[in-house]
């Protein structure tokens, strides 16, 4: 659902929200083990479901200056669900991962000049992930090592 309210002729604010709901099924068999030099059909078939949701807000500001030019500050949240590794040999690398969550700022101009003939556009953003998924190389036993992906940071973009 999104909102737009002129307060007057220059002044726009809107706000937004969603809701999300995933459900995933994981039925997976890794198609072979390798063992040293040889390579064994895999013994393992992994079953498992999970669902992830999350409400989700957006907001933002904008002032018309002239006809020319607009302001804008924007404010959302993004939302990436979790899942299960397609890679997974085992079922201790087939854990579930978390959803990836985000909150997005952006302020900017949008500008118009020369009767529409040179549009100029400038914008400035800022992204900070919660729940960073990667996939790396991990130990997921006593002598064994696998490829998992899981929630490893919180980054910051500019």
């Amino acid at each position: 659902m999104h909102l737009e309210y002129r307060l007057n002729k220059r002044w726009i604010v809107d706000v937004g929200t969603r809701y999300s709901f995933i459900e995933k099924e994981f039925d997976h068999s890794p198609s072979a083990i390798r063992l040293n030099d040889a390579i064994l059909p895999s013994p393992v078939h992994i079953i498992a479901a999970k669902d992830w949701d999350e409400w989700t807000f957006s907001a933002g500001l904008s002032y018309r200056v002239d006809d020319q030019a607009m302001i804008y500050l924007r404010f959302s949240e993004g939302f990436l669900p979790g899942g299960y590794s397609e890679n997974a040999v085992t079922l201790e690398s087939a854990q579930s991962y978390a959803s990836e969550t985000s909150e997005n700022w952006e302020i900017g101009m949008k500008s118009e000049w020369f009767n529409d003939k040179l549009r100029l556009n400038m914008a400035y953003y800022q992204i900070d992930q919660d729940h960073k998924r990667e996939q790396f190389i991990s130990p997921v036993a006593p002598g064994r090592l696998e490829s998992v992906i899981d929630n490893v940071a919180r980054i910051q973009r500019l």
